[in-house]
């Protein structure tokens, strides 16, 4: 991705960075760097570091311009969480006694700006930054940190600018005071947007009719001078990060297991709803719907939706196409589950396209009222992995899968999976839960059924569907069968080796 020197153009990309050393700690802060006790309530702050490459120095009022901005990002935060319902809280902040100066962790780092960049340097900064906290452990005071990295000349600045988990890298220069040139300046947006990525947002863009009225989301770009907004999608997320709570979670954005039971997507009147059940080993409170256009994979232009769950395993959210910005073209809908702890976990992701400015969805996506399983066994299976089993696809469970096996030899098409449903049904098809999140899914496949005595009939060729939601497969007729087999062609991978998490029948 090009980068330009433009507080408009936020990057905010999850990088994956080589840590292939430990840095040496260049040395302790002086005392007119070290941060003074703070006094402040909050249970958790942001751990602020700015960061001096060898051969530099801090910038000029660095401390107070700096504050200057902190305390308006908290403000700001603050406003846009109490304007979406969830009070006017904000993240924690380090301060003097008196609360009028953010406490930094000043650390020198080890080389020169050249090992800094933008490209591959957030790398050696954390590990530097990380053991400076070792030494330091009395100035560590959450699991998220901001590292502002000076910049001499802003016209040239090549430093890390990006989010990674809990960790936002922005920057800092001699003319970034708000007090003096207000909030639109270069990089105060961008700033804004960074450090959103460090407390765990990812990007969104603002419906069309919150555009018109009241601004833009930090998460996609926006400037402060013309409005600017959190989604209520956004603030679902910033209400269960530990620096805006007072509470203590020993099990902070650990994660659990979640899935959607069942998920029913529908179009009429202008709105697709979204409804569904889901299952949760740990307290959710919110959900969060995203319509993502295929066309850009960023998600900047991603408008979102949050609701809280209904009870304590359903859901159902209405997203009108009149707050999309694009009605071309495919979209990716996701559904992310929202945990008390801070874990956020997309259980549903669901790939449709516009046809005349409205929604075209798969008929064959969504569930069916299923015979129940108890009782069925795999009668015969071709193929197993070790520790995903064939009975895997009976359990009722998403989360656990039959995958053929692919350690040591890899047996290839076709595979064959046979259930004993242990009584006679009338079958009017079978139904198909893939794998979560990743393939080889099933995609051509042959079905047959047997009676208790009688012989195996074909019922057709099928193609299941690239998706990890509940679909299903319709004879020509319904059918009498006790038995029913799966014998597999080809997979979504083009691989030898394939996976099922669920099958059933209606």
């Amino acid at each position: 991705m090009k980068r330009v020197n433009l507080w408009m153009y936020i990057l905010g990309v999850g990088l994956t960075l080589p840590f292939t050393y430990c840095a040496k700690h260049s040395g302790t802060a002086t005392d007119s760097e070290k941060p003074v006790v703070e006094v402040n309530k909050s249970t958790y702050k942001l751990n602020v570091v700015y960061f001096v490459p060898q051969g530099q120095d801090t910038l000029v009022r660095y401390r107070e311009r700096m504050t200057d901005m902190l305390f308006f990002f908290r403000d700001f935060y603050g406003k846009e969480m109490k304007r979406n319902g969830f009070g006017n809280k904000s993240f924690g902040l380090q301060t003097n006694a008196a609360g009028t100066q953010v406490m930094f962790s000043v650390v020198h780092g080890a080389h020169p700006a050249s090992s800094y960049k933008y490209d591959g340097g957030a790398g050696p900064e954390m590990e530097e930054i990380k053991a400076y906290f070792d030494q330091h452990p009395d100035e560590k005071r959450s699991e998220h940190y901001l590292v502002i990295t000076p910049v001499p000349d802003v016209t040239h600045a090549d430093v890390p600018y990006y989010g990674i988990g809990n960790w936002a890298f922005i920057l800092d220069h001699d003319k970034l005071d708000i007090k003096q040139y207000g909030p639109g300046i270069d990089w105060v947006a961008g700033n804004a947007h960074e450090l959103g990525h460090g407390l765990g947002l990812p990007h969104d863009k603002e419906k069309r009719s919150e555009a018109a009225t009241i601004g833009t989301s930090v998460m996609s770009t926006t400037d402060f001078t013309k409005g600017a907004i959190f989604t209520k999608a956004a603030c679902a997320i910033l209400n269960n990060c530990e620096l805006f709570n007072n509470t203590v979670v020993t099990n902070y954005q650990q994660s659990f297991k979640t899935y959607a039971k069942k998920v029913h997507i529908s179009y009429a009147n202008g709105n697709m709803v979204i409804t569904g059940r889901f299952f949760a080993a740990q307290p959710v409170n919110g959900i969060n719907v995203y319509q993502d256009p295929d066309a850009n994979t960023d998600s900047y232009d991603t408008p979102s939706w949050s609701a809280a769950p209904i009870g304590t395993d359903s859901f159902s959210i209405s997203t009108p196409i009149n707050e999309l910005w694009n009605l071309e073209g495919g979209y990716e809908l996701r559904v992310d589950v929202l945990g008390n702890n801070g874990y956020r976990q997309t259980i549903v992701s669901y790939h449709y396209s516009f046809i005349n400015q409205e929604p075209v969805l798969d008929p064959a996506i969504g569930s069916q009222p299923e015979i129940p399983k108890t009782g069925w066994i795999i009668a015969d299976v071709d193929s197993e992995e070790s520790g995903y089993p064939a009975t895997n696809a009976l359990d009722n469970d998403p989360s656990t899968y039959w995958h053929t096996q692919y350690s040591g030899s890899e047996p290839t098409h076709p595979h064959q999976l046979t259930i004993d449903m242990g009584a006679s049904h009338l079958l009017k098809g079978l139904t198909f839960r893939d794998r979560q999140g990743v393939w080889p899914g099933i995609k051509e496949m042959t079905v047959y059924t047997k009676t208790a005595t009688g012989s195996w009939t074909s019922q057709g060729v099928f193609t299941l569907r690239k998706s990890d939601m509940d679909q299903f497969i319709s004879f020509t007729a319904p059918v009498d069968a006790r038995y029913f087999r799966i014998v597999t062609t080809s997979s979504y991978d083009d691989g030898k080796s394939c996976s099922l998490a669920e099958i059933g029948a209606y």
